[in-house]
């Protein structure tokens, strides 16, 4: 009698997950709920378009030889990143954030090589963040994905020693980028531009997630969103791959973030707070998740003028994230894992689990122990 109670027991546990995915996930939104919420625009080269008649352009087109991974990295100079729980490196041609491993995730159980997750523009699985500055007209010449950074003191970013990095655009004006990395997976980077020219300049500051082509392990399963994601003003936000490849998906927002979300991993952009800013999310030779701040960053001559963002590069730990979002005060980062249409009793359901698989140390005895607790 007992072992039946068991095999019932494991058997409606798995009628619970199978009925929790039938019904308790968030569905895909159709084409006219999309339309509703969202200013799309057919697939296009066209910028971000500020409060301006004219548009600064973050665009750049770059036709690559694909390299190896580790080819690519070898190619240009590097700052090393690390801490306990990433490591990796940032190319000093165009300060492109290109190369993160996660030490505490291996590919295998159990391997011991880490999960792999930005790449180098120049590889095929090219996925990469980089910021900078705009200008209207490109009347100002700033740093580009090519433009050769310097790096001034520390070489090495670790949660105990930031870096910095400078390039000089020859015409009277410094371009300056501190880089703090915490213990986990935070970046907190930092703009600056020194205007030791004799006119005013108004830039545009700007931040960019490149991937070049869908992952080859997506999953496309209905209820876990991998693609782009992000929350505007208190609204969640998710689109496909598929749906970024059809159509240029734009918004604007007081505040929130964007990113890009695969199963397990994030990459998140935070603007600075309390500015107001443009997100597209594109497909132009690459997937493209970004954002503008829309007003200009005023700098009159010989002064200075800054601005500032966070990233997130993580993997998608439930207590790490809940943790970013309260002390980081970020409006629905926990979102940022799909817990779906009921959110309110998943996530709650997630700790119990959670808890009880600590408990005995197999998660298969974890949902026999919920299941038995539900039928009491």
């Amino acid at each position: 009698m007992d072992n039946k109670n068991v095999f019932v027991a494991i058997a409606l546990s798995m009628s619970v997950l199978l009925f929790w995915g039938a019904f308790f996930e968030t569905p895909k939104k159709d084409s006219q709920d999309l339309k509703a919420n969202n200013q799309i625009q057919q697939k296009t080269e066209g910028s971000i378009t500020p409060n301006t008649n004219q548009a600064p352009s973050i665009n750049q087109i770059n036709v690559e030889k694909k390299l190896s991974r580790e080819d690519s990295i070898n190619k240009s100079s590097r700052i090393k990143i690390e801490n306990e729980n990433i490591v990796g490196s940032i190319s000093l041609e165009g300060g492109l954030i290109d190369d993160i491993s996660f030490k505490n995730h291996k590919q295998k159980v159990d391997g011991k090589k880490n999960i792999e997750f930005l790449n180098p523009s120049q590889s095929e699985n090219g996925f990469y963040v980089e910021s900078g500055w705009a200008s209207i007209g490109n009347n100002i010449k700033v740093p580009t994905k090519n433009s050769k950074w310097e790096v001034e003191g520390n070489k090495t970013l670790t949660n105990k020693s930031p870096i910095i990095i400078k390039w000089d655009n020859k015409d009277g004006i410094i371009f300056k980028k501190k880089i703090e990395l915490d213990e986990k997976y935070l970046f907190k980077i930092s703009q600056e531009i020194q205007n030791n020219s004799s006119k005013n300049l108004e830039l545009y500051p700007y931040a960019q997630i490149t991937r070049n082509k869908i992952p080859d392990d997506i999953q496309n399963f209905y209820i876990s969103h991998e693609g782009f994601i992000g929350v505007f003003d208190d609204e969640l936000k998710e689109d496909d791959y598929d749906d970024i490849e059809d159509n240029k998906i734009v918004r604007e927002a007081g505040e929130g973030w964007l990113g890009v979300t695969d199963k397990y991993w994030m990459t998140v952009l935070v603007p600075e707070k309390g500015k107001n800013f443009k997100s597209t999310f594109q497909y132009n030779d690459a997937f493209k998740a970004n954002y503008i701040i829309n007003d200009p960053i005023k700098i009159n001559a010989s002064s200075i003028g800054s601005n500032n963002f966070r990233l997130f590069v993580a993997a998608k730990e439930v207590n790490t994230i809940d943790t970013y979002a309260e002390t980081q005060k970020i409006n629905k980062l926990d979102l940022v894992i799909d817990w779906g249409w009921f959110y309110f009793f998943t996530k709650p359901l997630f700790f119990v689990i959670d808890y009880l698989f600590k408990f005995s140390g197999y998660f298969g005895i974890a949902i026999v122990l919920i299941t038995l607790a539900i039928r009491a």
